[in-house]
C-alpha cells in the first residue's frame, strides 16, 4: 500500500520565557492512501500543533517527516506552501473564510497560487460546491451562510487542488448534530470514493468512531487506541 505521510521521531519544543516546553515528544505516525484517522486527546495535549507539522503549516524541532516519498522536515519554510499546495488539503477549526469573498470566491482562493492548474476556476468552484450540498449558495457571503454551512464551504476549498490528505480540525465541534453527521458523511464518501487519506483531530467519541483507527494524545504524546 502507497504511504502517504511518515512521522519519525518527530517532536516540537518551543522556546518561552519560563523556559522550553514540548509540544510534541518523538511521535510516530504512517498513514497510507485511503486510510481514515481520528486524533482525540484534552486541549493542550499537542492535537493541533501535529496537525499543524502535518498540514506543512509548522515544522519540527526533531525527526523527519517524509510527505509523498519527499523528506520535508528540512525544507526551507518558504518551499512549505508549494508542498502543501500539491498534497495537502486543510480545513481549519474556524473555516477561516475569508468574510468579504462570496462561497465560489473562497473556494477559487487557493488556485489562485496553483500555477499548475489549467481549468476553469469557476465552473471547479461550482462543482465542488455542489458536491457539498450549496451548489445554489455560490453568490452568498459567509456572514449570510449558516455555520454548518461556512463549514461546507471550507471543505470545498480544502478540496479544490485535489489533495492527497484531508486533514480536519474539529471539523463539527461549532455545529448541531444533525449538520455535524452531514459533514462526517461527506468527509467518509470522499475517503471511500476518491481515496483520499482523512485525518480528523476531534473531541467527539462518536466522530472518532467512524475512523478506521483512533489515536489518543496527552502531553505531545501520541498512542495508538485502537
Amino acid at each position: 500500500m502507497l504511504m502517504v505521510l511518515s512521522l519519525q521521531q518527530v517532536s516540537k519544543i518551543y522556546d518561552t520565557k519560563a523556559g522550553p516546553v514540548a509540544a510534541l515528544t518523538e511521535v510516530n505516525l504512517e498513514l497510507a492512501a485511503g486510510d481514515f484517522i481520528a486524533i482525540m486527546g484534552p486541549s493542550g495535549s499537542g492535537k493541533s500543533t501535529m496537525l499543524n507539522i502535518m498540514g506543512c503549516l509548522d515544522q519540527p524541532t526533531s525527526g523527519t517527516i517524509t510527505l509523498g516519498g519527499e523528506e520535508i522536515n528540512t525544507l526551507p519554510g518558504h518551499q512549505l506552501p508549494e508542498v502543501r499546495r500539491r498534497y495537502i488539503g486543510y480545513v481549519f477549526q474556524h473555516n477561516n473564510l475569508i468574510p468579504t469573498l462570496t462561497a465560489a470566491e473562497n473556494v477559487m482562493l487557493p488556485l489562485k497560487y496553483n500555477r499548475q492548474f489549467q481549468g476553469n476556476k469557476a465552473s471547479l468552484a461550482n462543482t465542488l460546491l455542489g458536491k457539498v450540498g450549496l451548489g445554489h449558495r455560490q453568490h452568498h457571503l459567509p456572514g449570510e451562510l449558516s455555520g454548518g454551512e461556512q463549514q461546507r464551504v471550507a471543505i470545498a476549498r480544502a478540496l479544490v487542488n485535489n489533495p492527497a490528505i484531508i486533514l480536519a480540525d474539529e471539523p463539527t465541534g461549532a455545529v448541531d448534530s444533525k449538520t455535524a453527521r452531514s459533514i462526517m458523511e461527506l468527509l467518509k464518501e470522499l475517503n471511500q470514493e476518491k481515496g483520499q487519506t482523512l485525518v480528523i483531530v476531534t473531541h467527539d467519541p462518536e466522530v472518532a468512531g467512524e475512523a478506521g483507527r483512533v489515536y489518543r494524545m496527552a502531553d505531545g504524546r501520541l498512542d495508538f487506541f485502537r
